[in-house]
């Protein structure tokens, strides 16, 4: 894998496991949040989505990937990479 396909998988990286701790919340929510959490919890899933989406939507999300489908991705990994 070439450097500009690991810069593309390293972001969406954080931001997967940004929608992952989301999914912990989520999940807290609705199963184990202790009375009165509600308040809290909808802060920290809002924070959580907002950070999560500006991160998508950045300009250097766009450069990575650009970069990375001008890099002459090979093989079904990198090409899977690619389908965001």
């Amino acid at each position: 894998m070439n450097a500009e396909m690991t810069a593309l998988e390293e972001r969406i990286a954080k931001i997967r496991n940004l929608n992952r701790i989301g999914s912990v919340i989520d999940w807290d929510m609705q199963t184990q949040m202790p009375s009165g959490g509600f308040g809290a919890r909808s802060e920290q899933m809002a924070t959580l989505t907002e950070i999560s989406h500006e991160l998508f939507v950045a300009d250097e999300t766009r450069k990575v990937l650009e970069a990375a489908e001008s890099s002459n991705p090979q093989g079904e990994h990198d090409a899977r990479s690619l389908e965001i």
